[in-house]
């Protein structure tokens, strides 16, 4: 235990790799609308975390916390438990790529979306195992 929290390496790590995946689908779709079909980059960002987002919750579902889902079937009230936690992320997120895109200009986009996206990590995980992965029993 480290300051009342414990701390599973395994969970954290298959988390990570998840998110990592989901790192990669959100930018690849924020480009593919920003870049390649000119959607506004805020537009661009809510339609990238809505794929990550959906991604990452059946991934941590069937992989990282599946001890803790005692093999229930994937559940759309989890969903949209882990959906609200990560619109705090999505709020982070949003501000970070405005106001990057604001310094840097739109040119750095794709850069300011990957420092937006990198901003939520901790939140979500700990949103993720405190309240939409707990243990059921």
């Amino acid at each position: 235990m480290i300051s009342g929290i414990n701390l599973d390496f395994k969970k954290m790590t298959k988390f990570g790799i998840i998110g990592c995946i989901g790192t990669i689908i959100n930018i690849v779709s924020f480009a593919l609308g920003e870049k390649v079909f000119q959607i506004n980059y805020n537009l661009s960002a809510l339609m990238a975390f809505g794929i990550a987002v959906t991604h990452n919750y059946i991934w941590n579902h069937l992989w990282t916390f599946k001890e803790e889902n005692n093999n229930a079937p994937l559940n759309v009230r989890y969903y949209l438990y882990y959906i609200a936690g990560n619109i705090v992320g999505l709020c982070v997120n949003l501000v970070f790529l405005n106001v990057l895109i604001i310094m840097w200009g739109n040119r750095y986009s794709i850069l300011a979306q990957c420092c937006g996206v990198l901003s939520g990590v901790a939140f979500n995980y700990m949103f993720a195992k405190k309240i939409v992965f707990l243990k059921k029993v």
